[in-house]
């Protein structure tokens, strides 16, 4: 019988296994030990590719859809609805099954051997304000895996994982704050050393969660400097002579991964044409209708992602709408993304302290805080956390496979 930890993320995902008693993150894709979290669905070829061969067809311009942040249907209502997957509406647990199997078979095919036992990551909260659905969805996890074949299936919290991980390279003494910020969510754990257990070194003090990461800040870099050009905030006269905007609903979808596909539906596109008739703006506006009629809303957000991910390094960046119209290009400063991003980081910030203050300590009580996740690499981020705690010694690891090591690490606790 054999075990491995399944770190099934919003934007990548990582699967470890142990070999000769240490850990092994398999290689998933093109010799890399991480997977981009896509499918794409050939219309043409009747087939699906994963991770970014996936997102290369559909860049490429290959017929078909692209499913990008699947997990994040986790926790919402659409998690229970279906969607058309080559003419047969199938519910959306089961594209995410489609993916989780791709891995596990990937996996297999490296080792030799089926894998039977899996831990699972979850978030602290996969839904921030409705503990039903926070517990759905992860029986909707656990029924996705058996469906693929896992025999004995067990969970655990992303930030503990990141913690086990920490653990089993570091030694230190006070209090730790470990900070996981993906994709989706945002995860901490606040562990002190502990000195009365000589076999474990830390005891945990609490968890915090918040459905918060790195496509929040693609959706809001998006909607301050790409969507304007789109015509949002732009205005339409009604049948009485009076000018009021254009709905932002329409824009919010489109800077929203797993909701993009819903506006390529042509009844959809014709009913946005058909209240567009009146705008005030129609170079922009035919924009927006191009951009879904040659559905162009996920190449607008990769754009997006990476200029965000390049503003890490340099103090501007473009973002090309070259598809959309020849020579339209945005460029984005290093300052305008954190004027963008900064509620979001604030919202971050906030749950912190709320952490802090659950596990009655203070801000200068933290002694360390340890960094993992993508959207950890972003400069803001960590200075805004670091000048929030001043006696913090800043620690960094392996920031994309901490989770995937520590889920590996506890599934050997738990099945060996």
């Amino acid at each position: 019988m054999s075990f491995c930890g399944l770190d099934f993320g919003t934007s990548n995902s990582a699967i470890g296994v142990v070999n000769h008693d240490e850990v092994a993150m398999i290689p998933l894709e093109s010799g890399e030990s991480l997977i981009r979290t896509a499918i794409f669905i050939d219309d043409e070829e009747k087939a699906f590719l994963y991770g970014r061969e996936g997102v290369n067809s559909y860049l490429d311009g290959d017929e078909g859809r692209l499913m990008l942040s699947i997990k994040s249907v986790l926790g919402t209502p659409l998690m229970h609805e279906k969607t058309n997957v080559l003419n047969e509406m199938v519910p959306f647990t089961s594209i995410i099954g489609l993916f989780i199997s791709e891995v596990k078979k990937r996996a297999e095919q490296v080792c030799g051997y089926d894998i039977t036992d899996v831990v699972l990551g979850r978030p602290v909260r996969f839904n921030d304000d409705n503990d039903e659905l926070d517990a759905q969805a992860e029986n909707a996890m656990r029924e996705v895996a058996e469906k693929q074949g896992f025999k004995n299936i067990e969970f655990q919290l992303e930030p503990i994982a990141a913690a086990k991980a920490f653990q089993s390279n570091h030694h230190i003494e006070g209090n730790l704050l470990i900070v996981d910020i993906g994709g989706g969510t945002s995860d901490f754990t606040i562990l002190r050393s502990n000195t009365s257990n000589p076999g474990q070194d830390f005891e945990i003090l609490g968890t915090a969660g918040i459905h918060l990461g790195g496509t929040n800040l693609d959706q809001v870099l998006a909607l301050n400097k790409v969507m304007p050009e789109l015509g949002m905030n732009s205005f339409m006269r009604t049948m009485n002579g009076t000018d009021i905007t254009i709905p932002s609903a329409w824009f919010h979808q489109l800077s929203t991964w797993h909701e993009i596909n819903r506006l390529y539906d042509p009844s959809t596109i014709k009913s946005i044409q058909h209240a567009l008739i009146s705008t005030l703006d129609k170079n922009r506006t035919d924009r927006l209708i191009k951009a879904l009629k040659e559905k162009q809303g996920h190449r607008i957000l990769e754009d997006v992602e990476h200029c965000k991910r390049r503003l890490s390094d340099s103090g501007t960046a473009g973002i090309s709408l070259d598809a959309i119209e020849v020579g339209l290009n945005i460029e984005v400063g290093k300052g305008e993304l954190e004027q963008a991003i900064g509620p979001t980081i604030s919202s971050i910030r906030d749950k912190i302290n709320e952490l802090v203050t659950q596990c009655g300590l203070r801000n200068d009580n933290i002694d360390y805080v340890f960094y993992t996740g993508g959207t950890t690499l972003i400069p803001m981020v960590q200075n805004t956390i670091n000048q929030m705690l001043p006696n913090a010694k800043a620690l960094t690891g392996d920031m994309l496979h901490s989770v995937g090591i520590g889920l590996t690490l506890d599934a050997k606790e738990k099945f060996r």
